[in-house]
C-alpha cells in the first residue's frame, strides 16, 4: 500500500478543550470529543496516514496543528485514483446525524467544501466506520482498510 493513491478518514479523540493556531486559518478552540478528518494521499496514502498516526515534527497541513494532543487515533483508507472521492467522502461524513464542522476551510483549501474536519457524536462512531464508499461509487474504490497507530507501526517493521 506504500505508493498507492487514496482517500482516508482520520479518526481521533481530543481529550480536553484545546486552543490551536492553525496556520493561516487562525486560532480556534476545539471541544473535547471524537473528530474525523477527511484527507487524500495521491502521492502515497499510507505515508500520509502514517504521518497522522505516528506523529510528525513539522506542520505542513491543517491537521498537523490539531493532532498533537490527540488520542485513540485510527484511519480508514480507501484506495482510489479519484481526487474527487475526498469531497464525496467528506459529504458522507457531513451527513452523519449530529456531525459538526468546527472550522471553515480546514483541510479544504483546494476544493469548494466548507471543511474536511468534523466533530461527531460518540454514538455515530460505528456508523462512521461503516461508510461504504464502494457502493457509493462502484468503479472508483479498489479496497478499504481500517488501521490504527499500533498496526501502522507493525507494518513498518515488516
Amino acid at each position: 500500500m506504500s505508493k498507492s493513491k487514496g482517500v482516508y478518514l482520520f479518526i481521533f479523540t481530543i481529550p480536553f478543550e484545546t486552543e490551536v493556531e492553525i496556520g493561516k486559518l487562525g486560532r480556534y478552540s476545539f471541544l473535547p470529543g471524537r473528530y474525523v478528518y477527511v484527507g487524500s494521499g495521491m502521492g502515497g496514502v499510507s505515508a500520509r496516514v502514517r504521518r497522522h498516526l505516528c506523529g510528525c515534527q513539522s506542520k505542513r497541513w491543517h491537521i498537523d496543528y490539531l493532532i498533537e494532543n490527540a488520542v485513540d487515533k485510527k484511519a480508514v483508507i480507501y484506495l482510489t485514483d479519484s481526487r474527487e472521492m475526498e469531497c464525496i467522502l467528506s459529504s458522507l461524513v457531513r451527513d452523519i446525524p449530529g456531525a459538526e464542522n468546527p472550522v471553515r476551510g480546514f483541510g479544504s483549501s483546494d476544493c469548494s467544501c466548507y471543511s474536511h474536519i468534523y466533530l461527531i457524536p460518540e454514538t455515530s462512531y460505528h456508523e462512521l466506520l461503516n461508510i461504504d464508499l464502494k457502493n457509493c461509487c462502484k468503479s472508483e474504490v479498489l479496497t478499504c482498510r481500517t488501521i490504527d497507530q499500533y498496526e501502522m507501526a507493525g507494518l513498518e517493521n515488516h
